[in-house]
């Protein structure tokens, strides 16, 4: 059984970030947000925490328990 629609029914479609209803409604942003620019400092930061040589040695039983745990 197909339901009878009102004429000039349309569809709910999506636009962008947005959604227009049958009756031309809006829901939803029409932006987005501004991504934070980081400041020097944080990008200092941040080089340093992704440089392999800053990382810190793994503790003897840590590497041991890597083993163990690769080797289940």
């Amino acid at each position: 059984m197909n339901p009878v629609l009102p004429d000039g029914y349309r569809p709910p479609e999506q636009k962008g970030l947005w959604l227009q209803t049958c009756k031309g409604v809006q829901i939803g942003i029409t932006a987005r947000p501004r991504m934070p620019h980081p400041d020097e400092d944080g990008g200092l930061v941040q080089e340093a925490l992704l440089e392999p040589r800053t990382a810190r040695p793994l503790r003897l039983i840590q590497r041991a328990a890597g083993a163990v745990w690769r080797w289940l």
